[in-house]
């Protein structure tokens, strides 16, 4: 059994994004055109309530990159501003249908291009959680926030040795967040079908599984 780590290929693709609320966003940040931001909890992963849904709905996704530089992810899925594109959505139903939050956003904006990305993106809001980390065995950070004073545990392993995770927590699931660290993780199975599709901006880091 092996259990992946999705990380962004950023040197593939452009993978950069922000939330825009003008209509047509065609000048970068300041205060002319500030970004806008999800009030997202980052310490747990639930279910998205309805105040994002509106603000999914309200404002635009703005793309850094031209239309060509883009690809099936935009951010990371350890961000809790994750977008995919419909490639990745489709596959991720097939494997979990009805398991994570899916939803189509409205609009679309290529920054490098100047125009609107017309096909389908999706936000991502993965809130299933399992038990993975060893973190005895794992790289991880503890971060305080300035502004909470709250400790958060991240998982800072790029490598397969520094990133131990546990062989049950694979079992019966496809795509799943760690419950401490919040870090998500992928079954071997649905890596090998987003390879297949020839998805664009990933990067699948392999981890060390162990059964004890």
């Amino acid at each position: 059994m092996m259990i992946f780590r999705p990380n962004t290929a950023w040197e593939d693709v452009n993978a950069g994004l922000r939330w825009s609320e003008n209509q047509n966003p065609k000048e970068d940040t300041g205060p002319a055109n500030p970004s806008k931001y999800m009030d997202l909890d980052s310490f747990t992963a639930k279910p998205l309530e309805h105040p994002t849904f509106e603000f999914i709905d309200r404002y635009w996704v703005v793309a850094g990159g031209t239309i060509d530089e883009v690809g099936d992810i935009f951010q990371a899925f350890d961000e809790k501003n994750a977008v995919i594109s419909q490639r990745v959505a489709d596959i991720i139903r097939q494997f979990e249908p009805d398991l994570h939050d899916i939803v189509q956003i409205p609009r679309m904006w290529s920054f490098g291009s100047q125009q609107r990305i017309e096909r389908p993106c999706y936000f991502i809001n993965v809130h299933a959680t399992a038990r993975t980390v060893d973190m005895g065995r794992s790289q991880i950070a503890r971060i305080t926030q300035k502004n909470t004073g709250r400790e958060v545990i991240r998982l800072r392993a790029l490598t397969k040795e520094a990133c131990v995770v546990l062989a049950d927590a694979a079992h019966g699931r496809h795509l799943w967040r760690d419950d401490i660290t919040l870090a998500t993780f992928m079954s071997e199975e649905l890596v090998r079908a987003l390879k297949s599709a020839e998805v664009r901006g990933f990067n699948f880091k392999e981890c060390t599984v162990i059964t004890h």
